[in-house]
C-alpha cells in the first residue's frame, strides 16, 4: 500500500511541475504556454498551419476605415467575426470554415450568404501573386495570406464554437460558377433579361 501511495505521489509531482512550466521556443524566447499571449504579423493561412486550438484578436486602421475581430483556430477550421467601421457606420461580417469549404455572412445579408471551396479561394490567391488578374468573386476579401497582426493565446475550442450557422442559407459560388463555365451562348443569354 506505502509502495503504491509513493508511486501515485511521484507520478503527481512529476505530472503536475509540468502544468504552467515554461517553455522556450526556437526563437530564444521564453513563454508560459498555459496563459500565453503571443503578439505576431501573421496571415490567416499561418495561423491554420501552427496545429493548436487558438483565440487571436486583431484591429486594423487604415484610409479612415477601423476593422477588429476575432479569430478562433482549431487545426484547419477557423471562425472570423470582424466589426467594420468607416464615415457611414458599422457592420459585423462573419465567417467560418470546415476545412472544406468558406461560409461567409454579414448582418446585412439578413439570413443569406456564400460559401466556396478553399481550394477555389487558394487557385485564385495563387493567380494573384502569379501576377494574373483575379477572377470576379465573392472570396476576394478572404485574405488568406494577408498579413495581420493578431494577439494570440492558448484556447479550448468545442465543435460548437466552429459550427455553421443553422439559420442562414448559404450560396455555393463554387457551384454557380461551374455551372455557368459549363453553359453554351444560348444558355447564357437565356439567364440574361431580354428587352
Amino acid at each position: 500500500m506505502k509502495k503504491n501511495l509513493l508511486v501515485v505521489l511521484v507520478l503527481a509531482t512529476l505530472t503536475l511541475s509540468a502544468c504552467g512550466a515554461n517553455k522556450t521556443d526556437e526563437g530564444g524566447t521564453s513563454t508560459n504556454k498555459e496563459a500565453s499571449t503571443t503578439e505576431n504579423s501573421k496571415s490567416l493561412k499561418e495561423l491554420l498551419g501552427l496545429g493548436s486550438s487558438q483565440k487571436c484578436t486583431y484591429e486594423v486602421n487604415e484610409d479612415g476605415e477601423v476593422m477588429k475581430g476575432e479569430v478562433i483556430v482549431d487545426g484547419k477550421k477557423f471562425k472570423q467575426t470582424t466589426e467594420i467601421s468607416n464615415k457611414d457606420g458599422t457592420m459585423m461580417v462573419y465567417a467560418v470554415s470546415d476545412g472544406v469549404y468558406y461560409y461567409s455572412w454579414s448582418d446585412a445579408m439578413k439570413g443569406n450568404g456564400t460559401k466556396m471551396k478553399i481550394e477555389d479561394i487558394e487557385k485564385n490567391d495563387e493567380k494573384v501573386e502569379g501576377g494574373e488578374e483575379a477572377s470576379e468573386s465573392p472570396q476576394q476579401g478572404v485574405g488568406f495570406d494577408n498579413k495581420i497582426n493578431y494577439k494570440c493565446s492558448p484556447s479550448a475550442l468545442s465543435e460548437k464554437d466552429l459550427a455553421i450557422p443553422d439559420d442562414v442559407k448559404f450560396i455555393d459560388y463554387t457551384e454557380m460558377i461551374n455551372n455557368l463555365q459549363e453553359m453554351d451562348l444560348e444558355q447564357f443569354k437565356n439567364l440574361t433579361p431580354q428587352e
